[in-house]
């Protein structure tokens, strides 16, 4: 699993961004970029253009962060690109650090092919006549491929497809894109119970193509991977890395938010590489991917997203936010220092050099007026962060750390950060150190504001 690029101690959540490619705008990014931290996120599926460029901004942003982002073009078979159409995005893409590029989707369903071309036989050969050229432009520019989701069951069943694609794409000798080869897979419960399937083909060996008997489960569901893995063993005498899609619960009325909420609390425990649960994620899976972060008002997946565009969202939002895993993460921000030698803060200059400024590591012994406390993160600092105060600094020149037990050394202090980054209990803390807390919560506006509102 090493050969492949995952966020540092990766959670394994992730989410479909928008069903669209209009929103890849600065605004966007600001609004966007703190709601996925919140929520834990390290992946993030975008509906990429086949004809021009997700702007590198908007992918940097999303990688300094630590957002691993996956780029789906969601292109059609009856009208296919063409290598050289995809030269030059994935040379940039690849340039700008993308690492996951996925094409096609549900290729084992009809709707997706010219109905002449569906009737036709060796549909599976067909279909890699038109994907492995593109595959071979792909991962010849350095970036993976994600092999693209199939319907569970579909027109043609899903798990029969699978087997004949991998074992041709061995037989035609096509190493390399095996090499770089990452599993897609949709990993929906479909309203079943959640351990539906687990276990695989070994477990339910009564489960056919096309057949499930009633005392037998079957691939439709959740633990689509654990099935995936057994038909990739047989194929190619190992597994593939794989990323699920639409992961865990997707709502289809607002009565069954609450359980849309359990549920996929449910999957997020369930990825965590140290739960107890006896039918664990395998470690291959890189990824899951819940449906769906927001999507335009009006538009077909508007009532299952998880923000709504009037700014409210579904239970599951805030119960992740205060989840076990955000728990953790706070719990770093409060853990004790060790006993070092005190250091400086970092100065200004210090923290718009082109490497974030080292967080301090112990007291300081000079009094401080004006402390700016910033988050950090399991991955590091937010260059967001960074970005956002840089107008503050200047005109105010506070001592800017990460350091709740220095900011308790200070007259002032300016938290920026929710109750999620800096829970009660830490800013009680300050206060009752006798600092005077004022802390700034928002988007990048709304924190820019705030800002330059203090004196």
């Amino acid at each position: 699993m090493t050969a492949y690029s995952v966020p540092p101690n990766n959670q394994r959540i992730g989410f479909h961004y928008f069903p669209d490619t209009q929103h890849y705008r600065q605004e966007d990014l600001d609004l966007w970029l703190p709601r996925l931290q919140s929520l834990s996120a390290q992946w993030l599926t975008l509906i990429t253009p086949k004809d021009r460029a997700v702007p590198e901004f908007f992918l940097q942003g999303l990688l300094d962060a630590g957002v691993e982002p996956i780029l789906h073009f969601n292109v059609s078979l009856a009208e296919p690109p063409t290598p050289d159409d995809l030269q030059l995005l994935m040379e940039s893409y690849e340039r700008w650090g993308v690492h996951y590029v996925c094409l096609f989707d549900q290729p084992n369903c009809h709707e997706q092919w010219k109905r002449a071309s569906w009737a036709q036989v060796d549909l599976v050969e067909r279909f890699l006549d038109i994907y492995l050229p593109l595959a071979e432009e792909v991962v010849g520019t350095g970036l993976h491929m994600v092999f693209p989701p199939l319907k569970p069951g579909g027109d043609y069943w899903d798990t029969a497809f699978l087997r004949a694609a991998l074992s041709s794409i061995q037989k035609r000798g096509h190493d390399q894109v095996l090499n770089k080869l990452v599993l897609g897979a949709y990993a929906s419960a479909n309203h079943k119970s959640l351990d539906w399937g687990a276990g695989g083909p070994e477990r339910w060996p009564g489960a056919q193509p096309y057949y499930t008997p009633e005392e037998e489960q079957d691939q439709r569901g959740f633990y689509i991977f654990d099935w995936y893995n057994t038909i990739t063993q047989a194929a190619l005498g190992h597994t593939l890395p794989t990323m699920l899609f639409k992961a865990g619960c997707t709502l289809s009325n607002p009565e069954e938010a609450e359980e849309h909420s359990q549920h996929n609390l449910q999957v997020v425990e369930l990825l965590n590489l140290s739960s107890k649960n006896p039918n664990p994620v395998s470690e291959n899976v890189l990824g899951a991917n819940f449906w769906i972060l927001s999507a335009p008002e009006g538009s077909p997946p508007a009532k299952q997203a998880w923000y709504q565009e009037d700014g409210t969202a579904l239970p599951v939002v805030e119960a992740l936010i205060s989840s076990p895993i955000e728990s953790f993460v706070q719990a770093k921000i409060l853990e004790p220092l060790a006993e070092t030698e005190p250091e400086n803060t970092p100065s200004t200059q210090d923290l718009f050099d082109d490497s974030p400024a080292p967080a301090s590591k112990g007291y300081t012994t000079q009094k401080i007026d004006h402390y700016l406390l910033l988050p950090t993160f399991e991955w590091g600092v937010n260059d967001w962060h960074l970005d956002v105060i840089r107008g503050f600094v200047k005109s105010h020149q506070p001592t800017v750390g990460f350091s709740l037990e220095e900011a308790a050394q200070a007259t002032r202090v300016t938290v920026i950060g929710s109750e999620k980054d800096f829970p009660d209990a830490a800013v009680s803390q300050l206060r009752n150190a006798g600092c005077i807390v004022r802390q700034v919560s928002g988007d990048g506006t709304s924190i820019a504001s705030q800002l330059a509102s203090i004196d």
